[in-house]
């Protein structure tokens, strides 16, 4: 190159013949250019470079500013030093200038003039909706029982259903016994009351009171002891009832014994009646549930009231009766029957009134000496046969213990005694 390469610093000859050198570079790698064919490229390079620059040095030396325009030379410049510039005898004769090959045009597709139209997505087919669950019916809750219904004019309260004790050891009623009548109790008396067993009852109604005097004249009169068979036996026995058949007026009741509880009747009169109602006898474990079991306790009470003794809560064989078992300690008031609900503080845990004392009574079981011993656990309604069938409940002609609600004892069919009377019973809806 010229002397003047050594002329003042200039920021371009520093960057700009760099930049050249490498692009030349650059372009014998790419075309495949010899060593001869380079360097000749170089030598041209260098004198236009020489031109451009010998008037860049003269205006830096002068001290003139660089500007955008100053770096950019116009391409006549450029033409004629390039024109005007020596060639150098110094380089071989081999060294003649070659003609650049031109860069190979580039393989890479021309770029599109428009997008290719994008291709539209098909819609979605809309997926039905599903079908709504429907929400579940809630189960109506079931009714409650009623405590009390009227069944034939007559008062029924509830017994739910559920388990209870039935029975109770026969030692413990022995000693019970002993302390009304010393040692004339008979154990044989108790025996059937054992084992002790829980058993399981539906629920039903049992009649609030015994049924009257006035009750049984209704049925009598009505003819029904005609329509409903009192089989073997007549329905009842003037002799032991308080009701009396005259002539021509039929069956009559003196009107201040009318709400007495019915006493005379056979079993036959007593089941008869309770049909009639519409209703039937209450089974043994029926009667004793409803008679002495507390659910508030889950406990089964010697007597209806409670655990202890009290003659002034149950009409029993006291001052009053004339008898050599009367227990003159107590007077309840009645020499022989008292009128139903007479003693209200001595009704059961179910509110049912007399359970104990004031008159035996008629259940629909047959009656036999072991028969807890092999009792169906639900609903038990006693052996498939017999000769006699239960009473329970003690009377007004009986010493106090009888009073207790496990206490069991058996009447023929056909016994109408002036001491038994009956209760009904019906299974809920």
């Amino acid at each position: 190159m010229s002397s003047q390469s050594n002329s003042a610093y200039s920021p371009v000859r520093r960057i700009y013949p760099g930049i050249l050198f490498s692009a030349l570079i650059a372009l014998s790698l790419l075309t495949s250019c010899t060593r001869a064919e380079v360097s000749s490229v170089i030598a041209t390079v260098a004198v236009e470079l020489q031109s451009t620059l010998e008037p860049l040095s003269a205006t830096v030396a002068a001290g003139g500013q660089m500007t955008r325009e100053s770096l950019a030379p116009s391409s006549t410049a450029v033409s004629e030093n390039a024109a005007a510039a020596p060639v150098s005898t110094s380089e071989p004769a081999s060294s003649a200038v070659a003609t650049v090959p031109p860069l190979p045009s580039s393989t890479l597709p021309a770029e599109p003039t428009t997008l290719p139209t994008s291709t539209a997505l098909p819609t979605a087919t809309p997926q039905p909706s599903p079908t709504p669950i429907p929400s579940p019916t809630p189960e109506p809750s079931p009714t409650p029982l009623a405590e009390e219904i009227v069944s034939g004019g007559s008062t029924m309260v509830l017994v739910p259903g559920g388990f209870f004790m039935m029975g109770a050891d026969a030692e413990s009623m022995l000693a019970e016994c002993s302390t009304f009548s010393g040692a004339s109790c008979d154990p044989a008396w108790f025996a059937a009351s054992e084992p002790e067993h829980a058993v399981l009852v539906a629920p039903y109604y049992i009649d609030q009171f015994e049924v009257t005097n006035l009750d049984y004249l209704t049925f009598l009169n009505a003819g029904a002891e005609e329509i409903f068979d009192c089989g073997e036996a007549d329905c009842i026995s003037t002799d032991e009832s308080q009701i009396q058949l005259t002539d021509g007026s039929g069956y009559q009741i003196e009107p201040e014994l009318a709400m007495n509880p019915v006493a005379g009747v056979t079993w036959y009169g007593a089941n008869a009646f309770c049909e009639w109602r519409g209703s039937r006898l209450p089974t043994e474990a029926e009667w004793e549930k409803a008679a002495i079991w507390n659910p508030d306790e889950w406990a089964s009470a010697i007597y209806p009231w409670g655990n202890a003794f009290d003659g002034t809560l149950v009409n029993f064989c006291d001052a009053q009766c004339d008898a050599p078992q009367a227990n003159r300690n107590y007077i309840d008031g009645f020499a022989a029957a008292a009128p139903v609900g007479s003693f209200p503080d001595g009704r059961s845990a179910y509110n049912a009134y007399d359970m104990g004392g004031n008159l035996w009574e008629w259940v629909g079981d047959w009656y036999s000496d072991n028969y807890y011993s092999s009792s169906e656990p639900a609903n038990p309604s006693g052996p498939d046969e017999g000769t006699a069938k239960v009473v329970r409940g003690g009377s007004w002609f009986d010493t106090g213990n009888f009073a207790s609600g496990v206490i069991r004892f058996p009447s023929p069919q056909g016994n109408a005694d002036k001491t038994i009377g009956f209760r009904c019973a019906t299974s809920a809806p």
